[in-house]
C-alpha cells in the first residue's frame, strides 16, 4: 500500500512549484484529506495572497510569512 504524506506544507510546496491556483491547491489538499486553504487563517491567507499574486518562489513566500510572525513554509535544514 502506498503511504500518503501527513505534511500539509509539503503538499502546498508541491502545488506552488506546479504553479497551482488557489482552487487547485485547495483541491489537492482536500484529496489528501487535509484542510483546504482557509482565508480567515492568517498563515493560509498569506499563502493565498502569494498564489493570487503569482509568487511561486518559496523563499519569497517564507519572507512574507516571517514578516507576519508566522511559521515559514519550507522546512528548517
Amino acid at each position: 500500500m502506498d503511504k500518503h504524506t501527513t505534511d500539509r506544507d509539503l503538499i502546498i510546496r508541491m502545488c506552488i512549484a506546479g504553479h497551482f491556483s488557489w482552487d487547485e491547491t485547495s483541491r489537492a489538499l482536500k484529496l489528501y484529506g487535509m484542510n483546504e486553504l482557509y482565508a480567515k487563517d492568517k498563515r493560509d491567507a498569506c499563502i493565498i495572497v502569494a498564489i493570487k499574486n503569482r509568487i511561486y518562489k518559496l523563499d519569497e513566500i517564507d519572507d512574507l510569512l516571517i514578516k507576519q510572525g508566522l511559521k515559514k513554509i519550507t522546512p528548517d535544514e
